[in-house]
C-alpha cells in the first residue's frame, strides 16, 4: 500500500518582504558595507588590532608588505608623531605612528633607526595616500626639519569636522574621538609628556601611541561614511560602488582639504552665529575650500609697455598698464594684447638676458607640474630675507615670483623649512629657540600659572596626589604654608612672558652674515638653486636664471643708473657691521627717473 506523498510546503514571502530581503543581501555585499563593518570592529586599540613596533630596517621589512597591501585596498592612513620636550624645547621626532583601515598600527621608532627605509619614505611622500590627523601639517613640517622626510597628502580632520556641521565644543583629537567614535583617549599629562626615547616603552605608552593613529583613521571613515549616507539617493549610489570606485569617491571628497592648513576662524564664526546644530549654515564636505587659498585672477596678464619709439620694455599686468594711461604719461596703442606706449624716456632700456626676461610672455601655470586649474604665488627668495635688502635688490622682482599649484606650493614650503634650518646653523641665526622670540617663557612662572589654573578650574576633580603636587608648586613660589583662594586666583592670572633682550630675528641675522661674507647676491642665488634642486620645475618661464640679479644690476651699474653704495652691498657686502633695522628706516631710493615727478 502506497503512502500518501507529503506536499512540499514553501513559505511565501510578501512582495515587500522579498524586496527588503533582496536589498539587504545586496547591501551586505557592497564594498562600503564591508569596509564599514571592518573599521567598526576595531574602533580603538583592542583584541582585533595589531601593533607592530619598528626599531630597525629588518623589522620594517617584515611588516611593510602587509602595510602596502592594506594601502592598495584603501589608501588612507591615520598618522601622529611623538617627541620629547626638553625644558620647553622639542627634540627631534622620536616615533612615527601609522594605522590602516584594517586596524594595523605601526609604531616606527625613528630615534632607533640607523637608516630610514626607502619604501617608508615613498609611502609618506605619496600624495595619493591620504594621511589624516589633527594638526598633521605641523607634524609634516617637523618631520622634514628633523629627519628630511617629505609628508604629502596631509588632511587635518578638523576641516571635515567643521564642515560636517555637528562637532563638539573642542576640536582636539580627544574631543573628536569621544564625539564621533564614543572612544575615550587617555591624555594624562604624565603619559603624553613621557620619555618617548626610552629604550623600552611601557604598555601604556604603546597603547597611547597606537590609539592616536587608529582613532584618526576611524574618525576619517566616520565622517566619510556620514557624507556617503547623507540622503537616500546618496546611500543607494554608495552601495553600488565597487571598492575602486569607493576609493576614488573618498579621494574626491577629501581633495579639497588635502595639504591645507586648518584655521579656527571658520569654527569660531560658526560658534558666534550659533551654528553648532548639524547642517545649520555649515558648508558641506564638498564645498570649495581651496577657493580662498588660490588666486582668483591670472598673475601674468602679459600686457606690454613700450618706449616712445615703440621698443618693447617689458610685460606687465592690466592695472599697471592702465595706471600709465590714467596719469597721462602713456597712451594705449593696442587692445590685444593691451599695449601702452610711454610719453617719456624710461630710465633704462632692456639689455641682455635679464632685460629679455621681462619682455617674454609667461603662461599662468604651475612651473613645477604644469597644472592650470589653481595656483598660488611663490616667492623663491622669501620676503622675510628680502625685506632687509637694499632698494636696488627689491625693485622689479617679478623674476622671483612664480606660480605653483596648491600641492607643489605646500611641498616647496616644506623644503624651504629645511634650508632655513641649514641657514640657522651656518649663520648662527637660531629658529625656534628662546633667542628667536621677542617674548620668551619664564618656565618657573609658567608652572605656577598652570598650577593655579588647574586648582582654580578643577580642584575637586583632581586626584589627591596631583592636587598636593600643584599646591606645593604654589607654596614654593609664594613662600607660604597655606594656599588661599586669593593666591590660587593670583597664580592663575600671572603673566609668564618676559621681554627677550637678546632677540634677533632669524632673517636679519642671516642677511647680516651674508653682508659680512661677500654680498647679498650669494643669498639670492642660494635660494634659487634650492628651489631648482628640490622642486625640479619643468615649466619655468624662458630666460629664468639663478644669476638674474647679477646680470640686471651689472647693466645698470655700467650705465651709472644705480646707487653705488647699494650695488656694493649687493655684490661685495659691508666692511663693517650695519644696523639693518636703522638702514631699512632710511628707505634709500635707487637712482633713475621717477614717472611721478614728470606728472607734477
Amino acid at each position: 500500500m502506497m503512502r500518501p506523498r507529503k506536499e512540499l510546503v514553501i513559505p511565501v514571502l510578501s512582495t515587500a518582504g522579498s524586496v527588503f530581503l533582496a536589498y539587504e543581501i545586496w547591501r551586505r555585499r557592497s564594498a562600503v558595507y564591508k569596509l564599514n563593518k571592518e573599521i567598526n570592529s576595531h574602533i580603538s586599540v583592542g583584541p582585533r588590532t595589531k601593533i607592530s613596533i619598528v626599531t630597525s630596517e629588518q623589522e620594517w621589512n617584515q611588516i611593510s608588505k602587509q602595510l602596502k597591501q592594506d594601502l592598495d585596498l584603501f589608501p588612507f592612513i591615520g598618522l601622529d608623531t611623538e617627541w620629547v620636550n626638553d625644558k620647553g624645547q622639542g627634540r627631534p621626532i622620536s616615533m612615527l605612528q601609522m594605522a590602516t583601515y584594517k586596524g594595523h598600527c605601526v609604531l616606527v621608532r625613528l630615534c632607533d633607526l640607523q637608516r630610514i627605509p626607502d619604501d617608508l619614505k615613498s609611502i609618506l611622500a605619496e600624495p595619493n595616500i591620504i594621511k589624516c590627523g589633527v594638526g598633521i601639517l605641523e607634524d609634516s613640517n617637523k618631520l622634514l626639519v628633523d629627519h628630511n622626510l617629505d609628508l604629502l597628502g596631509c588632511l587635518d580632520l578638523r576641516h571635515l569636522a567643521v564642515r560636517d556641521g555637528s562637532v563638539p565644543g573642542k576640536l582636539g583629537l580627544q574631543s573628536l574621538a569621544q564625539y564621533y567614535l564614543n572612544v575615550h583617549l587617555n591624555k594624562d599629562w604624565k603619559l603624553r609628556g613621557g620619555n618617548w626615547e626610552a629604550k623600552e616603552l611601557s604598555a601604556d605608552q604603546i597603547n597611547y601611541a597606537a590609539n592616536d593613529a587608529l582613532v584618526a583613521i576611524n574618525i576619517l571613515w566616520k565622517l566619510l561614511f556620514n557624507n556617503l549616507m547623507q540622503t537616500v539617493l546618496s546611500r543607494i549610489n554608495s552601495y553600488r560602488l565597487s571598492l575602486k570606485e569607493l576609493r576614488e569617491k573618498c579621494q574626491e571628497l577629501l581633495f579639497t582639504f588635502t595639504d591645507i592648513n586648518f584655521s579656527c576662524k571658520d569654527w569660531k564664526r560658526f560658534v558666534r552665529e550659533g551654528s553648532q546644530e548639524k547642517g545649520k549654515n555649515a558648508p558641506r564636505m564638498n564645498s570649495k575650500a581651496r577657493g580662498n587659498a588660490t588666486r582668483k585672477s591670472p598673475l601674468y596678464h602679459n600686457c606690454q609697455l613700450q618706449a616712445p619709439d615703440g621698443q618693447v620694455l617689458c610685460t606687465c599686468d592690466i592695472k599697471k598698464a592702465e595706471w600709465y594711461v590714467k596719469k597721462g604719461i602713456g597712451e594705449k596703442v593696442c587692445d590685444d594684447p593691451l599695449t601702452v606706449r610711454l610719453k617719456f624716456e624710461p630710465s633704462g632700456r632692456p639689455e641682455g638676458k635679464a632685460g629679455e626676461y621681462y619682455m617674454s610672455v609667461k603662461p599662468n601655470i604651475c612651473v613645477v607640474c604644469g597644472d592650470e586649474d589653481s595656483y598660488l604665488r611663490k616667492n623663491v627668495v622669501p620676503h622675510e630675507y628680502r625685506r632687509y635688502f637694499p632698494a636696488v635688490m627689491k625693485d622689479h622682482q617679478s623674476h622671483d615670483v612664480l606660480l605653483l599649484c596648491v600641492r607643489c606650493h605646500q611641498l616647496s614650503n616644506l623644503h624651504d623649512a629645511s634650508l632655513r634650518n641649514s641657514l640657522a646653523l651656518e649663520c648662527n641665526a637660531p629658529i625656534g629657540t628662546e633667542n628667536d622670540v621677542k617674548l620668551r617663557d619664564n618656565f618657573d612662572l609658567k608652572k605656577v600659572k598652570s598650577a593655579g589654573r588647574a586648582l582654580h578650574n578643577a580642584r575637586d576633580k583632581l586626584p589627591e596626589d596631583r592636587k598636593n603636587e600643584l599646591l606645593q608648586v604654589l607654596r614654593d613660589h609664594f613662600k607660604v604654608e597655606v594656599i588661599t583662594d586669593e593666591i590660587i586666583l593670583t597664580a592663575s592670572d600671572c603673566d609668564f612672558h618676559e621681554v627677550n633682550d637678546n632677540y634677533t630675528p632669524h632673517s636679519r641675522a642671516v642677511v647680516q652674515h651674508y653682508l659680512r661674507e661677500g654680498g647679498l647676491l650669494d643669498l639670492e642665488v642660494r635660494w634659487r638653486k634650492h628651489f631648482l634642486s628640490t622642486m625640479k620645475p619643468k615649466h619655468l618661464p624662458p630666460l629664468w636664471s639663478i644669476n638674474h640679479q647679477a646680470e640686471r644690476l651689472g647693466v645698470k651699474a655700467a650705465e651709472n643708473r644705480i646707487d653705488q653704495e647699494q650695488y656694493i652691498l649687493a655684490t661685495q657686502g659691508a666692511t663693517e657691521d650695519m644696523d639693518l633695522e636703522e638702514y631699512r628706516k632710511q628707505k634709500k631710493p635707487q637712482l633713475g627717473i621717477n614717472p611721478d615727478a614728470l606728472v607734477k
